[in-house]
């Protein structure tokens, strides 16, 4: 296993404290999902309703998001709520699921990122892996960088 890239959003000089979304991933997110949007087939039933729901609400905050100059991942996706930009808090919103295949088409293996952990003011490093071909194991993928 050789060579895979991802993207490390801790800030580079205080790794303890998370940096924002490069803008220009940001924008290539949004229109990702605004292609995905504009192209998926009609759903139905009562959660399809709620989905649906979901998604139009989330592409008004897209529009409201990219127009900061700097925004954190997680408000981004919609799992972590921002009083300023009025935006979801989903646990798992659907769109989520879409987002590793983006960033593998981006050319990203994974993300580096500080979330909260057990205790009060904690936080520690994840490692999220999208390209499991490519990274393997999170001791293989240790020895790489």
């Amino acid at each position: 296993m050789c060579c895979s890239t991802e993207v490390d959003l801790r800030w580079k000089d205080a790794k303890g404290f998370n940096a924002p979304l490069p803008h220009e991933l940001a924008e290539a997110w949004r229109t990702a999902f605004m292609k995905y949007f504009r192209e998926k087939k009609p759903r139905e039933g009562n959660i399809a309703a709620i989905f649906d729901a979901q998604e139009i609400d989330y592409v008004s905050f897209l529009e409201r998001a990219l127009k900061e100059s700097a925004i954190d991942l997680r408000v981004l996706l919609g799992t972590m709520g921002s009083v300023k930009l009025k935006s979801p808090n989903i646990t798992s919103p659907t769109w989520a699921y879409m987002f590793s295949d983006f960033m593998m088409q981006q050319g990203y293996d994974g993300v580096v990122y500080n979330e909260g952990s057990e205790g009060w003011g904690n936080t520690v490093a994840s490692f999220v892996f999208y390209n499991l071909k490519k990274n393997g194991t999170y001791e293989s993928w240790k020895e790489q960088i």
